[in-house]
């Protein structure tokens, strides 16, 4: 592999963009709860879900179990699941896209007063359509940076460590063997 080709990524070079969010962090925090209430209430009904299907057909072998089984605290708990990650999902998008849109709101107007003051002899050498291209698309892409990478690597990381401390509180043996 040629040296041009390697690439390693630097969090150095990230640093400057995550200091333009940190003005919008209460909306950008807000976005990544809940973020991780959808992603817990995922894992909740599917964990429910899953034990309530294997307690259905293992109380359907016996008559006397399947007349007394309840079906309605699961089924009930499903969908508090599902209507919590619901309303998390939709919190997730207006908290952090309100985050982001103000972000780039101030990033443009930035770029905008960094360009302004230059002649308009600087800026001959682009077209017009090149020039507001360029910028735009710059700007956009770093609406993906939070969307996209920062907010679901930490949630993804919370949400691990969550999962480590319920599996630790209910078999600590399995908590700690190694993956």
């Amino acid at each position: 592999m040629s040296d041009h080709t390697k690439q390693t990524p630097s969090a150095s070079l990230l640093w400057p963009y995550l200091k333009e969010m940190l003005p919008f962090s209460l909306w950008l925090s807000f976005g990544m709860l809940f973020s991780l209430v959808t992603l817990l209430s995922s894992i909740g009904m599917i964990a429910l879900s899953g034990w309530f299907l294997s307690a259905s057909a293992l109380a359907g072998l016996a008559a006397t179990s399947a007349a007394t089984f309840n079906y309605f605290l699961p089924s009930a708990g499903i969908r508090l699941f599902v209507l919590t990650r619901t309303a998390g999902r939709y919190g997730e998008r207006v908290a952090s896209h309100e985050g982001t849109l103000r972000l780039l709101s101030q990033l443009r107007r930035k770029v905008y007063d960094a360009i302004e003051p230059l002649s308009p002899t600087a800026l001959q050498r682009y077209g017009s359509g090149e020039l507001l291209s360029r910028l735009t698309a710059d700007i956009d892409a770093l609406d993906s940076l939070y969307l996209r990478v920062v907010a679901p690597s930490i949630v993804a990381l919370l949400a691990i460590i969550g999962c480590g401390i319920i599996i630790g509180v209910f078999s600590p043996v399995s908590a700690c063997l190694p993956p």
